[in-house]
């Protein structure tokens, strides 16, 4: 059962969110940052109100703190637009702090798979297909080509194990972990794919699913 005072801080952590949004798309950027990192501290709070209903589970422990990484990742992704000429080192700081959020989510997922042949393997399968079909969209810099790739490697992977720890654990903590994982994975490569078209409705959509996302991986705590 989730409590009522987690829906108060997800309610304002959608309404930071939206925030966030309207900042952003005003070009304030500064403010924007701000609303972001409060945003993303609302889902934090909800993972780690859930961790510490059960302390001794190391696997909500985890992700926890992959919610922490992803807070972490959004801070470093919106100050890119405020310090312009660090866009870069921002931009690969704040998605090696994803990366790190989602080996965080594996790492979790992992305790309750067993064998990790099938996830990991057609987790690679799907971001080799990925990769064919948006990997000339990731821009000319080499370092942002490996990195992304990588990326979209981990991301797979998280993905896939949290298709497969459902399969295999059917349930409302495995079926909101693997909702909020696949919400999240369609919003990086929303994000990755840089679409020339709809521009503003993208990023909306990029940045509105990306936070149910992990908002639900964090309820999936409460279960």
């Amino acid at each position: 059962m989730i409590p009522v005072s987690v829906l108060l801080i997800s309610l304002a952590g959608m309404g930071l969110q939206s925030g966030f949004i309207f900042a952003d798309w005003r070009r304030k950027y500064k403010p924007a940052a701000l609303l972001k990192g409060l945003s993303a501290a609302a889902f934090v709070a909800v993972g780690f109100i859930g961790w510490l209903g059960k302390p001794e589970d190391q696997a909500a422990l985890q992700v926890a703190l992959g919610l922490a990484a992803g807070l972490t990742g959004d801070v470093f992704l919106a100050l890119r637009r405020v310090y312009t000429k660090a866009a870069v080192p921002l931009y690969l700081t704040g998605m090696m702090a994803f990366l790190a959020g989602h080996l965080m989510y594996f790492g979790a997922l992992s305790k309750t798979l067993g064998s990790l042949w099938l996830p990991i393997g057609t987790g690679i399968a799907f971001a080799i297909t990925m990769l064919i079909f948006i990997g000339k969209r990731f821009g000319t810099q080499k370092i942002l080509k490996y990195a992304s790739a990588i990326y979209v490697t981990v991301l797979s992977m998280m993905l896939s194990s949290a298709v497969w720890n459902f399969a295999r654990n059917p349930g409302w903590k495995a079926l909101l972990f693997v909702i909020g994982a696949a919400l999240f994975a369609a919003s990086d490569f929303m994000m990755l794919l840089k679409p020339r078209k709809h521009v503003l409705a993208t990023r909306v959509t990029h940045l509105v699913i990306y936070f149910i996302g992990q908002l639900l991986i964090a309820y999936s705590l409460f279960f």
